[in-house]
């Protein structure tokens, strides 16, 4: 049982870093690759109005991500995932940091996140997504 939480640890650090690098290429296609077919997807951020359902909601979101950074300087640390599954879906929680660079200056900010995935032609992939942003690290806001 260990050995099978493990490696389902490990194709969900891969699927996060698939997305990861899609996300610092601002590649929206390389994007959609890591959630399910269909249009029952949603990702969902902290506050209110953070909600995009679909494929064309988390679309839209993610071009508007992209405006926030310069591309190809977005480099991402996880501190930890957690992970469990039954059958072809599985769910998992995880803490990392990005740290990219914002109108020429480096910035590092703290998520959270989790989701449920789903298993897609044997691949695991994004069926929802939600991230919590815990603001700008700096001397104010260590670590």
């Amino acid at each position: 049982m260990e050995d099978q939480g493990a490696k389902l640890v490990g194709q969900v650090t891969a699927l996060l870093e698939q997305h990861d690098a899609a996300f610092d290429a601002q590649d929206i296609k390389g994007i959609m690759k890591t959630y399910v077919s269909g249009n029952q997807i949603f990702l969902m951020g902290t506050g209110p109005g953070e909600i995009y359902r679909g494929r064309e909601g988390i679309e839209g979101a993610y071009t508007q991500f992209f405006n926030k950074f310069e591309k190809g300087t977005a480099g991402f640390t996880y501190n930890w995932v957690s992970a469990g599954s039954r059958h072809d879906v599985a769910w998992f929680a995880a803490e990392y940091t990005v740290k990219g660079k914002v109108k020429g200056e480096t910035k590092e900010v703290a998520f959270n996140v989790s989701g449920t995935l789903q298993q897609e032609k044997g691949k695991w992939r994004f069926l929802a997504l939600h991230f919590s942003r815990l603001g700008v690290l700096d001397e104010k806001h260590p670590k």
